[in-house]
């Protein structure tokens, strides 16, 4: 369904109701996992990440997943309308798949951890390629999946915790800005902006590339697309874009915008589309949400914001989380809500999975 500009998001509080949307109804008991405190157990027993291999979609084309992480606290979190008996356990942390086309859920990972574990997982893309990152204190992996056979080419293991914010994949290596570590008397050490070579089924050679106090560091919002790498700083209404050599990481190009009225808003977020940044930000008086473009392509370079959208949020939707893919964009709030805006069509759909989410990516397979 296409909403008008004036009604189309009025509509957000029936998207239960609307056959062109889904309710992800999480309940055990009338319970949601996503909105339940938990008494940590002070000795975690933590058996490790579990597999659930996606069902394979082979000739699925021009279609749009979205991927979801969420921790289901004190109770089991069941999703009856679906098949399979899909729930996941208490004090676990899982990421979904969900395919709206075909109204298909899929847990494809689990995580038995409590809430304040060291280790967590997360999904995300990097130039139609899909990864899981399994953190812990020490270290993380990145497991490669093939998002329509759900074959494995890749499961690497880097033996560091990152920043987070900080890490994309380029190509054959992955770039990662190493955890800082403060000692009793207030030293920082760590912190150095690295890459590994990925272009094997295991981690290659580990490169340091920059210190951390180094201006090539990451910014804190690393992304890579089909064609560059790119990293994004905000401060008190002033936002860099970056583009970065796709093999080194060093900062060959600086654009800075001004946001107007920026103290009215949200600290904005950003995203990477091929050669477009997108932001998002929500207006704190009402909660509106305005969508912008900006061309980094060299002849384009200006200071201004291109105004794409804007709509009105549903009651307790707060903008937590951007990501874009083939002109597809992906907004949620941590409440569990995700927006999936084309760009091509103005068209907007809303998807609310009835969990508080941690962590959430947009795939389109064409």
């Amino acid at each position: 369904m296409t909403y008008s500009r004036e009604s189309r998001f009025a509509l957000r509080l029936v998207w239960p109701l609307l056959a062109s949307t889904i309710f992800l109804l999480a309940c055990v008991d009338g319970g949601s996992g996503g909105n339940t405190s938990v008494t940590p157990d002070p000795i975690a027993n933590d058996p490790g990440p579990t597999d659930t291999p996606p069902k394979a979609n082979q000739g699925m084309k021009n279609t749009v997943m979205l991927y979801v992480a969420f921790y289901s606290g004190s109770q089991t979190t069941s999703f009856p309308q679906y098949p399979g008996n899909i729930s996941v356990t208490t004090d676990s942390q899982a990421l979904l798949r969900y395919i709206p086309s075909a109204d298909q859920l899929d847990v494809i990972r689990t995580n038995t951890s409590y809430s304040y574990a060291s280790d967590s997982i997360s999904v995300y893309t990097s130039a139609d390629r899909l990864f899981i990152n399994d953190e812990y204190s020490t270290q993380h992996t990145l497991e490669e999946l093939d998002p329509v056979t759900g074959s494995v080419p890749r499961n690497i293991t880097i033996f560091e915790a990152y920043r987070r914010g900080c890490e994309a994949v380029s190509g054959d290596r992955a770039f990662y800005q190493a955890k800082t570590r403060t000692d009793l008397f207030g030293n920082v050490s760590g912190g150095e902006f690295k890459s590994v070579d990925i272009s094997g089924i295991v981690a290659g050679a580990t490169t340091s590339l920059y210190a951390y106090n180094s201006a090539n560091n990451c910014k804190g919002n690393l992304v890579a697309t089909s064609t560059a790498l790119f990293d994004s700083s905000y401060s008190s209404g002033t936002l860099n874009f970056y583009q970065r050599d796709p093999t080194t990481a060093a900062i060959i190009d600086t654009r800075t915008v001004y946001p107007t009225n920026y103290a009215q808003y949200g600290t904005p977020l950003v995203t990477f589309d091929g050669t477009i940044a997108y932001l998002a930000r929500q207006r704190t008086s009402d909660q509106l949400i305005e969508l912008y473009r900006y061309a980094m392509a060299p002849a384009l370079a200006s200071t201004q914001l291109t105004l794409i959208d804007t709509f009105s949020a549903p009651a307790g939707y707060s903008l937590s989380f951007l990501d874009a893919d083939d002109g597809k964009i992906a907004l949620a709030s941590s409440a569990g809500t995700v927006v999936v805006y084309d760009t091509a069509t103005g068209q907007a759909d809303g998807y609310d999975f009835g969990v508080n989410i941690y962590n959430m990516q947009i795939l389109y397979v064409n």
